[in-house]
């Protein structure tokens, strides 16, 4: 395990945390929709890219304010936050994320991650990653942020305290203990661990993922409007027909795989990696 070196970016004075859980409505990004749901069995390969900028107004949409040396994250249609690992799939370094934002803004991408995690998995632009979540702790964060309860004994927490980022006032409460109080045992939204860890590199293979169907009937409809083929899922109520166009040898030509399937009227394609 490889850890890297981190200082602390200056607090932003005017910005004031507050987390909360979030399940966002439709959301409209480049003329196509998303629909966030709740999930906690997130296993997705795809393209990371690294945020630019930070959100408006400095805060993410789950209320933390966002450091560009952070370990945080945005993907756009999971509720927030959650908690991920996501791995660099050229280099194999892993690291865990904390989702708490809504986006890439480009159509087809993953995730996006910001400065500080894509310098420690080395990413260089837009990069393959799997990403994995962390199912306790993300039903601990939602139990203690006020979203749906789990009882989770591996991670009792209680509610959220927010500080104000000049060391002036009284912080706030946000959320409910599992089993305690938030009055008496107050949780941090602490950062993750600034590291990195080794682990298996690949696949790196590009396909452009047109969509996910229960039934395989609108799946073929699908293929013969937009092309691709169709492939049988496993997953964990039955299997999931998903309709896939490649591989494609560079990044430029599945962008332009990716364009051509989203003219046809298919929302939600993107890339993803096998």
């Amino acid at each position: 395990m490889m850890v890297g070196c981190h200082r602390e970016a200056p607090p932003k004075l005017g910005v004031v945390a507050h987390p909360h859980y979030v399940l966002s409505a439709p959301w409209l990004v480049g003329g196509h929709w998303f629909y966030p749901s709740e999930r906690y069995d997130v296993q997705e390969t795809g393209l990371a890219t690294i945020q630019s900028s930070e959100p408006s107004g400095g805060v993410t949409e789950d209320g933390e304010v966002w450091r560009a040396d952070g370990m945080t994250g945005a993907m756009p249609d999971v509720q927030l936050p959650i908690l991920v690992t996501v791995r660099n799939l050229v280099n194999g370094r892993s690291v865990r994320v904390r989702i708490n934002d809504r986006g890439p803004a480009r159509i087809g991408r993953l995730m996006s991650v910001t400065p500080r995690v894509a310098s420690l998995l080395a990413m260089q632009g837009d990069t393959p990653v799997s990403v994995t979540e962390d199912e306790t702790g993300t039903h601990a964060l939602d139990a203690a942020l006020g979203g749906p309860t789990l009882e989770v004994q591996a991670a009792p927490l209680a509610g959220v305290r927010a500080e104000s980022l000049d060391g002036k006032g009284e912080g706030r409460m946000y959320g409910s203990a599992i089993g305690g109080s938030a009055a008496t045992a107050p949780f941090v939204m602490e950062d993750l661990p600034q590291q990195w860890v080794q682990s298996s590199v690949g696949p790196t293979a590009l396909f452009v993922e047109i969509g996910r169907f229960q039934s395989q009937n609108a799946a073929r409809m699908v293929v013969r409007r937009c092309g691709g083929n169709v492939l049988d899922r496993p997953v964990r109520d039955g299997l999931v027909w998903n309709v896939r166009s490649g591989p494609y040898a560079t990044l430029q030509s599945a962008d332009a795989a990716l364009d051509q399937t989203l003219s046809c009227g298919v929302e939600g394609a993107r890339i993803v990696i096998e």
